[in-house]
């Protein structure tokens, strides 16, 4: 199924190929589910992206693990907003007695090293778990960046330009949460 073509008539169907596999695996993992309930064991099946986060990147415990239990319950990757709600009421549960910029830089650094852990587990997943019948056959020796000097370019320059952006994003949040401190 995975390797038949769609027809610009047959992208309307509610009955492509596509579909008809997201319906088999959506059913496979309800028969996963009951099987495993049924011998009592975990339905987890050991991905990175399945395992318990864990983080120690701040100096305060107290905002770690309140990070790791948001990260573990919500199993989605937090915005700056929900980090920095979470340092905020950590310094006023926990009497941390940090000042706003102080909170605010602490919730940059924390939001950016949560996003390169996060970033990077889900690589290792996508790593152990690639593969489907269209890319058994990849070659990493067949990457078009190791022969062309300028598409390698190309592609350095994108990265760059994406961590910059990034960087914008954090200063912009981080400007944003002064002004809405000042006018409060």
């Amino acid at each position: 199924l995975e390797r038949k073509e769609l027809s610009i008539d047959e992208l309307a169907d509610e009955d492509t190929s596509y579909l008809l596999i997201d319906r088999f695996k959506k059913r496979f993992v309800k028969v996963w589910n009951k099987l495993c309930e049924v011998k009592g064991r975990e339905s987890t099946t050991g991905r990175a992206t399945e395992r318990k986060f864990f983080y120690a990147g701040s100096k305060y415990p107290e905002i770690d693990k309140r990070i790791q239990r948001f990260i573990n319950r919500k199993k989605e990757f937090p915005d700056y907003h929900d980090i920095h709600r979470i340092v905020s009421a950590c310094n006023e549960k926990f009497d941390l007695h940090l000042n706003k910029s102080y909170i605010a830089q602490i919730a940059k650094e924390t939001f950016v090293d949560v996003g390169q852990r996060l970033q990077e587990r889900r690589q290792e997943d996508f790593a152990e778990n690639f593969g489907c019948q269209l890319t058994d056959e990849l070659k990493s020796s067949k990457d078009p960046a190791l022969n062309d000097a300028e598409l390698s370019r190309r592609l350095a320059s994108n990265k760059k330009l994406g961590n910059s952006k990034m960087e914008e994003v954090g200063l912009w949040c981080v400007f944003s949460f002064r002004v809405i401190a000042f006018f409060r």
